[in-house]
């Protein structure tokens, strides 16, 4: 694998786990609502304040391949205990850059992936998104 994983702090004060309940897309926005692991009381939202480049939402069980390479690479606790990352050299971006016969490379744009329970969303933006704390 020549990806290259880093964990992502969006905003300070993170919880090191959340699980995903829900995704919206809109032409005017793309929202991820997660909710903290220790206290369902806690949840945050990241909000792509437009519509983003491409995403993916997948069974944690269909991952099963990334996941031994992460472990193997970065260990186990990498991915069990923190939830936000930026992948670089990203095969999602490759394989995105095929099928658009390369309309991709001249754009300048980010691999963002959420793990979160059960589920491990991936996006494509070129831009950052907004995280907002919630208490409920």
């Amino acid at each position: 694998m020549d990806e290259q994983w880093s964990k992502w702090e969006p905003i300070q004060g993170l919880a090191p786990h959340y699980y995903i309940d829900s995704i919206s897309d809109s032409y005017d926005a793309f929202l991820i609502g997660l909710t903290n692991a220790e206290n369902e009381n806690k949840k945050i939202e990241i909000k792509f304040r437009n519509s983003v480049e491409a995403y993916r939402s997948t069974y944690e069980t269909y991952r099963h391949y990334l996941l031994e390479i992460l472990d193997k690479t970065y260990g186990m606790e990498f991915f069990t205990k923190w939830s936000f990352f930026k992948v670089k050299n990203s095969d999602y971006i490759k394989w995105l850059s095929e099928q658009s016969c390369g309309i991709w490379d001249s754009k300048t744009i980010t691999h963002f992936s959420i793990m979160g329970g059960e589920s491990i969303v991936d996006v494509i933006a070129n831009y950052d998104p907004i995280v907002v704390l919630k208490q409920t």
